[in-house]
C-alpha cells in the first residue's frame, strides 16, 4: 500500500455511508441536547411555579387559619353575650311577673284606701251632723228650762 491507489468503491461508499451516519448523529446528538436543555427549561420553570403555588397556598392557609380562629372568637363572645342577654331577659321576666303581683296588691290597697277615705268622709259628714243636732238639741233644751 504504498502508493496512492484509490480505495475501492465499496470502501468509499462505506466511507460516504460511515460519514452520512456521523453527521445524522451528530444532527440527533445536538436535537437531544437541545431537547434535554429545553427539559431543563422547563423543569426550573416547574419547579418556581410550583414554589410559588406553595407559597401562595400557605398564605392562603394561613389568612383562612387567622379568620376561622376570628370567626371562632367572634362566635364565641357572641354565644356568651347571647347566655347574659338569656339571663337578663329571664330576671327582667321575672321582675315583670313580680311587678305585675306589686301593681295588683296596689291596685287591691288604693279601692281599699279610697273605700276607707269613702268612710271617713261619710263618719266626718255624720260626726258633723250629729254635732250640730246636738247643739240644737242643748239650745231647745236650754230654752224650755227658762
Amino acid at each position: 500500500m504504498s502508493g496512492s491507489s484509490p480505495l475501492p468503491p465499496a470502501t468509499v461508499s462505506h466511507v460516504n455511508e460511515l460519514a452520512d451516519c456521523n453527521e445524522r448523529l451528530s444532527t440527533y446528538t445536538e436535537h437531544v441536547r437541545k431537547l434535554e436543555w429545553e427539559k431543563d427549561q422547563l423543569s426550573r420553570t416547574l419547579e418556581e411555579r410550583e414554589a410559588t403555588s406553595v407559597r401562595q397556598a400557605e398564605r392562603m392557609k394561613e389568612i383562612y387559619e387567622a379568620e376561622l380562629a376570628a370567626m371562632r372568637s367572634l362566635m364565641d363572645k357572641l354565644a356568651s353575650s347571647n347566655a347574659t342577654l338569656q339571663a337578663s331577659i329571664s330576671k327582667l321576666q321575672k321582675d315583670l311577673e313580680y311587678l305585675k303581683v306589686v301593681e295588683k296588691e296596689l291596685e287591691a290597697e288604693t279601692i281599699q284606701r279610697v273605700n276607707c277615705d269613702n268612710k271617713i268622709k261619710t263618719l266626718e259628714e255624720q260626726i258633723a251632723f250629729n254635732t250640730q243636732l246636738h247643739e240644737e238639741v242643748a239650745y231647745i233644751a236650754c230654752t224650755v228650762r227658762y
